[in-house]
């Protein structure tokens, strides 16, 4: 891995646009730092320059400060003793911790969808899945991979169960930033395999094979656990 570095005068005029004019608050600020992580901006281990930050926005070093301790609190941000702050880096047990989470909420969440399964709900599904094809035919795994997280979060929203979607939290930002340290993003052999996944789940829905579905959606989890360890651990 790369040593860390310093991308706070970096950071894209798309993410500040919506927070420069409320960006005194600490909040605020925790929201600019997560779409920076979010976009790639920084990356696993990459420091954080509180002073170039803070000047950045336009907000006092203190406020900064405080948005970052926010962040080191949720286990996303490092504090490093003489050495300021740096997003943070997992283990592959945490990795490996974090995908047994999604495999419980996704599983919970698609047999919700089930029981609650509509022609419109089915329509959308289909109509992601589609779109993720039209994006690996012209090439554009960027967008790709957003949509294919789309996937996922739709199942989240159209479950029914607010707990699922609010005990994701903060998950959905280390999901992120475990493709960015995995650097899979951008393999047409990973979105293929991925879409392949997708239509299984689709397939077995548009079949009322419930039960199927379910193990198809459990079956893509684990080969993702799987892509993303082989990543990982350079293999």
């Amino acid at each position: 891995m790369e040593n860390p570095k310093n991308h706070s005068e970096t950071i894209e005029t798309d993410i500040l646009s919506d927070f420069v004019r409320k960006s005194s608050r600490a909040e605020n600020v925790v929201d600019i730092i997560i779409q920076g992580i979010i976009k790639g901006y920084w990356k696993p281990g990459d420091k954080i320059n509180d002073l170039a930050l803070s000047e950045r926005l336009g907000v006092s070093r203190i406020t900064v400060r405080e948005a970052l301790s926010k962040l080191v609190e949720r286990n996303l941000i490092e504090k490093k003793h003489w050495k300021g702050y740096a997003v943070r880096q997992f283990t592959w047990e945490e990795i490996d911790g974090l995908i047994d989470v999604r495999l419980v909420l996704e599983e919970l969440a698609l047999r919700k969808v089930i029981e609650k399964m509509t022609p419109a709900t089915m329509s959308d599904l289909v109509g992601l899945l589609e779109e993720s094809k039209r994006l690996v035919a012209v090439g554009d795994f960027k967008q790709f991979f957003i949509l294919d997280y789309e996937f996922h979060e739709y199942l989240y929203q159209h479950s029914g169960n607010v707990w699922i979607s609010g005990l994701l939290g903060d998950l959905r930002l280390v999901i992120n930033m475990v493709r960015i340290l995995s650097q899979i993003d951008h393999s047409e052999h990973v979105a293929r395999n991925s879409i392949g996944e997708h239509e299984r789940i689709v397939e077995d829905l548009k079949a009322s094979r419930w039960e199927s579905a379910v193990a198809s959606l459990r079956n893509h989890l684990n080969q993702h656990r799987e892509r993303v360890r082989k990543e990982f651990n350079g293999n």
